[in-house]
């Protein structure tokens, strides 16, 4: 499978799982089933981004995969770390909050997943 197509259906999980999130959160308000499926799509959608992100980057250096490595995940603790900064402040009402979120994510995702990943045309040509 490229992995652009494998990418952007990872990306299209984590965007339904936000959708989810906020739509319910702001016509339904707290609730179990709606927090455990928009849940899901999300960390199903980083279950793949992530990892597949760690392993791009690794494959574009032939030396040091251990400084790498250890730069990558810095930056994903980083990252993580903010976002939980953000979630700890938000209003717990209701998950429409963390599903903006989210949005804001994916719209920042979304643009990086376009510029780095390759086309299918490309992928298939190496």
């Amino acid at each position: 499978m490229p992995a652009r197509v494998m990418g952007f259906g990872a990306f299209a999980l984590f965007v339904a799982g936000a959708a989810v999130l906020t739509a319910t959160g702001m016509v339904v308000g707290l609730d179990f089933m709606s927090i455990t499926i928009g849940g899901a799509l999300v960390l199903g959608g980083c279950g793949v981004l992530c990892p597949m992100m760690y392993g791009m980057a690794l494959g574009l250096f032939e030396r040091d995969h251990g400084l790498i490595g250890g730069l990558i995940s810095a930056l994903c603790y980083l990252a993580v770390s903010g976002a939980m900064a953000i979630a700890a402040v938000l209003p717990e009402a209701t998950q429409a909050p963390i599903g903006w979120l989210y949005l804001g994510l994916c719209a920042v995702a979304g643009m990086l997943l376009a510029i780095s990943l390759p086309s299918v045309r490309h992928a298939t040509q190496s």
